[in-house]
C-alpha cells in the first residue's frame, strides 16, 4: 500500500473532492449552508486541517459560528475535527502544535 500524504493548499483539498465526487466545495453547496472558508490549511499526515465560518441557521440574521474541519485523503472526506478549537487554529504557534499532535495520532 502507497504512503498517505497530506494536503499541500486548501485548492489540492478541492481537487481531491471533485475527483471522489464530493459536493463539499460545490459553490451552490457553499452557498446553501452559507460557507465560508479560510484561505490556508494544516497539513496532517492523512490530509488537512481547515477552518469554516457558517451559517447559523437559513436566516443571515441568525448568525455565523465557526467550525474546524478535517479532510481526509483516503477515503477522501470532510468532517468536523473533534478536540479542536477555533482558538487554536487562530495561532500560528498553537496551529502547528495541533498538526503535530494530529501527526503524533495517527503514527501508530
Amino acid at each position: 500500500m502507497g504512503e498517505t500524504r497530506g494536503f499541500l493548499t486548501l485548492s489540492e483539498i478541492e481537487r481531491a473532492a471533485e475527483a471522489a465526487g464530493s459536493h463539499w466545495f460545490d459553490q451552490r453547496t457553499m452557498r446553501h449552508h452559507r460557507t465560508r472558508r479560510t484561505k490556508t490549511c494544516i497539513t496532517t499526515p492523512t490530509g488537512a486541517i481547515f477552518l469554516t465560518t457558517d451559517g447559523a441557521g437559513f436566516d443571515p440574521a441568525d448568525g455565523r459560528g465557526y467550525t474546524v474541519r478535517e479532510a481526509t485523503r483516503e477515503p477522501f472526506g470532510v468532517r468536523t475535527a473533534e478536540g479542536h478549537s477555533v482558538a487554536e487554529f487562530s495561532n500560528g504557534r498553537t496551529a502547528e502544535r495541533v498538526a503535530d499532535r494530529r501527526k503524533a495520532e495517527h503514527s501508530d
